[in-house]
């Protein structure tokens, strides 16, 4: 199935195993290949793109285990699976620069069905290759962002290599519960490759259900997870189309009558912050509902009043997760997640006071003067940063006490762990036979931000001593002549 716009392949279940615009001078495909799989030694064949899962009346069923009827047109293709009870088909049919995808469900009984769980694979190309071609992770791989909204469910699929060529997956019919995802990686960091950690994960579309009785998370109260009764005929309609960035993301969505709502991703407790909601088209809001969770029960205020010239002022005083759905006249409903959270201030101070109390380990510890958990990676140095700049900008009257655990820390443990003998020249090969010069940038961060504070602070050593241990490490870390 092909045009001037996009070619399509599928193989004998019904799955796309190839999605390529002709037009792409890398010609990416974008979504997961079943032959990268095989090659790899992945068994995901089952989670490609357009397969599903459905459980009718309590009886089971998986696309992989059938071979459909598949009808393919030069620009159409329908794919037809006949159950016991339903006939699902999914159709792809290409429209200029779009490819339209509909997923429909038949009762083919007398009677009405209780779909227990319905979920499709969407598989984009969220792929990391276990290839040392560089390019390849860069024109060929996607990292893709969903956006989850019963009415409203889109994908972004951004293309790694920031071209501008980007993929995105927008629903325009039908109820999308939630979005699932799957997740396959083999760890090489041991085999000195780029990429260390090569895998993918997978997209589905959760329609109903979505989770086995027991396996029901108790906490997940914005998700639905629930049957869907189907009496005749139910249909989900999805359009994959490119975009360029984020902002022709939302243009695009706008054009399919997508509501944009504008959001802070996290707002502070008790302060203000503005939402702006525009519904495109002949479409109107009826209700907005603010929905968050308290003592483990749901809390719903209804804030439609608030709305003016399409902008809503909210000021939530709970922490946590908050829900905004906005309920249209159409029926049709969208939502936003965000995180109502204290002041960054307050909470960068608890955590520094708990890395103190229970993370360091002092002289009688495991790992004598660490910040557990500890790791051969420079990140985990990151707590003892996060100490020292929080003390750097806020002091405290626990402040003399955490500079001087971090203090021991970096001259009693990091600098004999990372180099032999303390020699800031001899790197220690802690991953067997070699060692990582990026964990240098974290070593000389911490003695860095050692230096900025005054000598009566410090106890060990002079600021400027750590400042010379600094220039030192950061020596090493850009030197190429230090490095055998």
């Amino acid at each position: 199935m092909h045009s001037s716009q996009w070619k399509l392949q599928f193989n004998q279940h019904g799955a796309v195993t190839q999605l390529i615009q002709p037009t792409d001078p890398q010609q990416m495909n974008w979504v997961i290949d079943p032959d990268y799989l095989e090659q790899v030694g992945y068994s995901d064949a089952d989670k490609l793109f357009g397969e599903f899962d459905v459980t009718i009346n309590g009886h089971q069923y998986r696309s992989v285990n059938f071979k459909p009827q598949i009808e393919i047109q030069s620009e159409q293709t329908i794919i037809t699976f006949r159950l016991a009870e339903v006939t699902i088909r999914l159709t792809y049919k290409i429209c200029d620069d779009k490819v339209l995808w509909y997923i429909t469900m038949n009762n083919e009984t007398s009677q009405p069905l209780v779909i227990n769980d319905f979920g499709v694979w969407c598989s984009l190309a969220y792929v990391m290759f276990r290839d040392k071609n560089v390019g390849r992770n860069m024109h060929q791989s996607a990292a893709v962002f969903p956006s989850i909204s019963p009415s409203f469910t889109k994908l972004a699929a951004v293309r790694r290599d920031n071209s501008g060529h980007n993929l995105g997956l927008f629903q325009t019919g039908g109820v999308v519960q939630s979005v699932g995802t799957a997740c396959e990686w083999t760890n090489l960091f041991f085999e000195n490759v780029s990429p260390s950690l090569d895998g993918m994960l997978f997209h589905k579309l959760v329609l109903a259900g979505g989770y086995k009785d027991e396996q029901i998370p108790k906490n997940d109260w914005i998700y639905p997870h629930t049957n869907i009764e189907l009496s005749d005929e139910l249909e989900w309609s999805f359009v994959l189309t490119p975009f360029n960035d984020q902002a022709n993301f939302a243009a695009v969505a706008a054009q399919l009558n997508h509501p944009i709502i504008d959001f802070p991703p996290m707002t502070t407790q008790g302060e203000k912050s503005v939402v702006t909601i525009a519904v495109p088209g002949d479409d109107s809001i009826k209700q907005i509902l603010l929905r968050s969770q308290y003592h483990n029960q749901p809390v719903s205020v209804d804030i439609t009043t608030a709305l003016g010239n399409e902008e809503l002022e909210i000021k939530p005083t709970k922490l946590g997760e908050h829900e905004l759905l906005v309920r249209l006249q159409s029926g049709k409903e969208d939502r936003v997640v965000f995180n109502v959270m204290a002041p960054v201030r307050r909470l960068i101070q608890q955590r520094v006071q708990w890395l103190s109390e229970h993370s360091f380990e002092g002289p009688s510890g495991n790992d004598p003067y660490a910040f557990g958990p500890v790791s051969n990676q420079g990140e985990s140095l990151g707590k003892l940063s996060l100490i020292l700049m929080s003390n750097l900008l806020s002091p405290t009257e626990n402040s003399k006490r955490q500079i001087r655990e971090v203090e021991q820390s970096a001259v009693h443990y990091v600098r004999n762990k990372w180099f032999i003998n303390g020699d800031f020249k001899r790197p220690m090969p802690l991953y067997g036979d070699f060692y990582r010069v990026m964990d240098f940038e974290y070593i000389g961060h911490v003695y860095y931000r050692l230096s900025k504070f005054s000598d009566d602070t410090l106890q060990l050593n002079s600021a400027t001593e750590y400042l010379h241990w600094a220039a030192a490490v950061f020596n090493l870390r850009v030197n190429p002549s230090l490095h055998k």
